[in-house]
């Protein structure tokens, strides 16, 4: 039996997010599009955006970018394994301790082309994947990774490291399934 994969997203609703400057961002791009980064790493200064119920908690896992986790030293030390062996950590300066931006370096193609659906660019270029049927043999080893066949791709993760965020109760992390290691899960966008 195949590993269930899930898509890494944080809980911005629920607890305060990190907001760069434009320049920050910009800075932030090759994280994004998952390039090496060239130049001197420089952390970028993160502000903090209270959740709508007006709290300042940052979790272990906030919202910094899009496509870019996110993670407190606490999770850094909880998932190191995870993360250090399938990417790479990069500073972020904060008001409330040590946070790291992590660039996701293992891609994995595992995906079964033909039986998985796609919205596509005009261009034939993949926008979303909306049904994610896996390969099993490229996934089983893998607990965090992202796929080639999008400019920018989500952060995909197993069951294993989602059992280890719960076991450890680590914040701020939210799993959208988009497959049960059979079939892929219905549902809006691939379950998500």
């Amino acid at each position: 039996m195949s590993t269930a994969v899930y898509v890494l997203g944080p809980t911005p609703a629920a607890y305060a997010s990190l907001s760069l400057s434009g320049a920050d961002i910009l800075d932030m791009d090759p994280l994004r599009r998952h390039e090496a980064i060239t130049a001197e790493w420089t952390p970028p200064v993160a502000e903090i955006v209270p959740a709508p119920s007006g709290s300042s908690e940052l979790p272990d896992h906030p919202y910094l970018i899009a496509h870019v986790p996110c993670f407190s030293a606490t999770a850094v030390q909880v998932l190191s394994g995870s993360l250090r062996a399938h990417g790479r950590l990069w500073p972020v300066q904060t008001p409330q301790g040590d946070f790291y931006a992590y660039q996701v370096t293992n891609v994995v193609a595992g995906l079964d082309v033909d039986a998985s659906s796609f919205l596509r660019y005009p261009d034939g270029n993949v926008f979303l994947i909306t049904s994610h049927v896996f390969r099993r043999d490229p996934v089983a080893g893998a607990t965090i990774f992202r796929m080639p066949y999008q400019h920018v791709s989500a952060t995909y993760v197993t069951q294993q490291f989602v059992e280890t965020v719960q076991r450890t109760q680590l914040t701020g992390f939210t799993f959208h399934q988009v497959w049960d290691g059979e079939r892929p899960i219905t549902g809006p966008f691939g379950g998500w």
